[in-house]
């Protein structure tokens, strides 16, 4: 269903897909549809892993830092700083497979071409 919605946004006459037509970009049936289509997929299991996370943190523990006086950027830094890290750390991840499938699509596309041009 993901890939259905994502092609009726981004195809030539979809709602984003004009736009980004109109611009020169063609996002639907290429490498930048298929990123987005990877993220799209693959970021709902970074935030599943990392809500049970959040929601086991210990509320008094924020409530004692802001009674010794830290600030909400300081609570949010060292409360969540490992939480935040294993979300980084999950991104990170996505976007290496991201990388590693459009390296194999593109060396699958234009392998042969790539191959004559190094042989001259």
């Amino acid at each position: 269903m993901a890939g259905i919605a994502l092609t009726a946004l981004y195809a030539p006459n979809g709602w984003i897909g004009r736009w980004t037509e109109a611009v020169g970009l063609k996002v639907a049936y290429t490498p930048i549809g298929i990123t987005i289509a990877l993220v799209f997929v693959g970021l709902p299991f970074i935030v599943r892993t990392v809500q049970p996370v959040l929601h086991d943190l210990d509320r008094e523990i924020e409530e004692a830092s802001a009674t010794l006086g830290a600030s909400r950027v300081e609570i949010l830094y060292n409360e969540y700083a490992f939480v935040a890290a294993f979300a980084v750390a999950s991104l990170l991840a996505l976007l290496a497979l991201v990388t590693l499938a459009l390296k194999t699509f593109l060396e699958w596309r234009y392998g042969d071409a790539l191959a004559s041009a190094l042989r001259h």
